[in-house]
């Protein structure tokens, strides 16, 4: 019965005609196709059948001595969450600066999905919610979709501090971060009220609750909505201007921040058709070690730049090695 079946599937499947695809839906059932026989023959890569970790063939003391100038980083598989390896990725450097908004937008997006929030409820700007360097007047208007999709797009600071009053304020969140999985992750106000409240918990967060960030963005939390639409979180993750390009790495999207204490990146990496969480945190000691001056944009970008350049390159010798 078994043999007789197979064939008669088969000749059901190829008889149907595939309806046309936009260049973004051709990329997500790219991905998502690839996500599901990973770990088979079928996709030439025998160390995924044989239930072994490319990654842990990575010294990681090796690479960090590469990056000197990198406070902590963590790569993960992103279909295999327990194939993962780091250094210093449960420390917290001096700050994580806007990486630490995606976290943000999965409790938004979270709450999204168990209906306790809605995309189209609107949130208003405050006196002391505005960013000198976004331009917002008291008044304006977001919905929750627009904020979540400006926080990731654009790197809103006013926005993801909208969605953290929205989210029951800086306490509330800090226990829904913690419940949702990112224990080492706490959120203050990216704007003036910084200076009146200061948060009892500790600020900030670590390269691996980051990376479980973006593991749970990419498998769950973007999901709260249309990916394909240009609207959504997924789009501006993945369509933001703001990356950290690489040789023999596809930056697919990510979340960077950069301030005066720290520049960091958390990210989606294509390496030999396989898909990498990146996540990479530069403070002001680590940077100080390599690099001379301030950290600021230009400067925390090619020394992000310079460290996952390295990053990946190790990441390929493995994955060229265990497949020989």
């Amino acid at each position: 019965m078994k043999c007789f079946l197979f064939p008669l599937i088969l000749l059901l499947i190829l008889s149907v005609s595939p309806k046309a695809m936009s260049a973004d839906d051709f990329f997500d059932s790219l991905i998502e196709s690839e996500a599901t026989v990973q770990g088979s023959q079928m996709n030439n890569e025998p160390y995924f059948s044989n239930k072994t970790n490319p990654l842990s063939n990575i010294s990681t003391d090796d690479l960090a001595g590469k990056i000197p100038w990198v406070h902590g980083f963590e790569i993960m598989d992103l279909e295999k969450k327990a194939y993962r390896t780091g250094h210093n990725e449960n420390r917290h450097p001096e700050s994580v600066a806007s990486v630490i908004k995606l976290p943000v937008v999965n409790i938004a997006l979270k709450e999204i999905m168990e209906g306790s929030m809605r995309e189209e409820e609107s949130m208003s700007v405050k006196l002391n919610n505005v960013q000198s360097y976004d331009g917002e007047p008291v008044g304006q208007k977001y919905t929750v979709k627009e904020a979540i999709h400006a926080t990731l797009y654009r790197s809103s600071n006013t926005c993801p501090n909208l969605l953290a009053d929205k989210l029951g304020g800086l306490n509330q969140l800090r226990v829904k971060l913690s419940e949702t999985g990112y224990r080492d992750t706490g959120y203050n106000y990216l704007s003036s009220i910084k200076r009146t409240i200061k948060p009892k918990f500790q600020v900030g967060s670590t390269a691996s609750d980051l990376a479980i960030s973006v593991h749970d963005f990419y498998h769950t939390y973007r999901y709260a909505q249309d990916i394909h639409s240009p609207g959504s979180a997924w789009y501006a993750f993945t369509h933001t201007k703001y990356k950290i390009p690489v040789t023999g790495g596809d930056n697919i999207g990510g979340k960077i921040g950069t301030n005066s204490r720290s520049s960091t990146y958390a990210g989606i990496y294509k390496i030999e058709q396989k898909y990498y969480i990146i996540v990479t945190l530069i403070d002001k000691k680590s940077f100080s070690k390599s690099y001379s001056g301030p950290i600021n944009a230009t400067s925390g970008d090619k020394a992000l730049i310079d460290a996952n350049q390295i990053i990946v390159n190790e990441i390929r010798k493995v994955l060229f090695r265990v497949n020989e």
